[in-house]
């Protein structure tokens, strides 16, 4: 009863055969699709619309302002033409922008430190990751999990920023650090909390028995706030890493001197036991 055809705007059209619908007089018909959000959506506040029209041929009288509708009050039984009803939707999406610093807030950047981008999703979801690899990412095994970005680097600036995130609960794990530095011990939670507000306008038609439909619906202006602040859609968070004890390299000249360490504790002791026995004999 109909034919979905791909179009060069990464759109698609439905077209319905009228002669195969016979059994849908009178019924309402909805259309459910699933979509992918495009690497080059954006994060602003313009987001990032899906439109849909509907063109059909029917005998509405038109509205004082639908010029373009091609039926007439005074000739209803002139074969109808085509009009059109339009709507759309905006979906946003939001930027994390991680900052990494050196033993406090406003130390150095560091650079070339990597993460894993993590969200929980719903219990056998097909792509969440295995219980042992979100043990080795220390994430709880009694949840589902998905790695939403792998291998998150950042620059000279200490930053970097991971764009396409939808509003929700987010754990950074960290993988790879700076030499000298510790790994964080546990993933860090990020929230984003992103709030946005829009204006709208509706067009309506009101037919001969003044019923009123509506032809188009669009937003007019968009709003982002985050913690009550204007917010340009991008979350901020700092994270801090600091100098610790590190083992020696394997093999190494710490391993050496950490062996050599060792016999002069035990040979220390053993002198101290001897010198013990002495003084009790």
């Amino acid at each position: 009863a109909y034919k979905v055809t791909e179009t060069t705007d990464k759109g698609f059209t439905v077209t319905f055969d009228p002669a195969k619908m016979t059994d849908y007089a009178g019924k309402e018909l909805v259309i459910t699709y699933n979509a992918k959000l495009l690497d080059t959506a954006k994060t602003t506040t313009d987001g990032n619309p899906n439109t849909a029209k509907l063109e059909y041929s029917n005998k509405i009288l038109p509205g004082q302002d639908d010029t373009d509708n091609p039926n007439t009050p005074d000739n209803p039984n002139e074969e109808p033409g085509k009009d059109a009803i339009e709507d759309n939707a905006i979906v946003y999406t939001f930027k994390l922008n991680i900052i990494k610093k050196a033993n406090s807030a406003n130390g150095d950047a560091l650079a070339d430190v990597q993460f894993d981008l993590y969200k929980e999703v719903p219990a056998g979801t097909k792509e969440a990751i295995s219980p042992d690899d979100a043990k080795a990412a220390g994430l709880d095994t009694s949840r589902a999990w998905i790695k939403v970005a792998a291998d998150l680097t950042t620059d000279a600036n200490g930053e970097v920023s991971c764009s396409g995130l939808a509003n929700g609960t987010y754990y950074l794990v960290e993988t790879k650090t700076v030499e000298g530095y510790n790994l964080l011990k546990a993933p860090v939670e990020v929230t984003l909390e992103v709030a946005y507000t829009t204006t709208t306008r509706d067009e309506y038609y009101i037919d001969k028995k003044g019923v009123k439909t509506l032809v188009k619906h669009e937003v007019t202006t968009k709003e982002f706030k985050e913690d009550s602040k204007t917010s340009d859609g991008t979350h901020p968070e700092t994270i801090i890493n600091k100098k610790g004890f590190q083992l020696p390299t394997t093999g190494g000249m710490g391993t050496i001197l950490f062996s050599v360490a060792g016999v002069l504790v035990m040979i220390a002791a053993a002198f101290i036991l001897l010198k013990g026995r002495k003084k009790e004999a």
